[in-house]
C-alpha cells in the first residue's frame, strides 16, 4: 500500500511555476500522466490551477542536442592531416 500524499508531493516537485510569465510548466511525461483523471499528476495539476487560476499551463519540451545528421555535416571535409 502506497501513501498517496508522498506520491503527490513527489509529483508536485516536477512542476515549475514562473510568476514572471504567469505559467505553470510541466515535463511531457507528467503532462501525459495528468491527462488521466484521478492520478496523482492530475490532482496536483488541478490543485495548482485552483491556486493560480490566471496562470497558463505549458508543457516543457526536451531540447535535443544534435542529431546524427547534424554531427555528420559538421565533420564534412575534415581530414586526419
Amino acid at each position: 500500500m502506497t501513501n498517496t500524499n508522498v506520491n503527490r508531493e513527489n509529483t508536485m516537485k516536477k512542476f515549475e511555476i514562473n510568476h514572471a510569465t504567469k505559467t505553470i510548466i510541466m515535463p511531457k511525461s507528467i503532462a501525459k500522466a495528468a491527462s488521466t483523471y484521478g492520478t496523482d499528476a492530475y490532482n496536483a495539476l488541478v490543485e495548482l490551477q485552483s491556486t493560480f487560476p490566471i496562470y497558463t499551463v505549458k508543457v516543457r519540451e526536451v531540447k535535443r542536442t544534435s542529431s546524427r545528421k547534424d554531427s555528420k555535416d559538421s565533420l564534412k571535409g575534415l581530414t586526419f592531416e
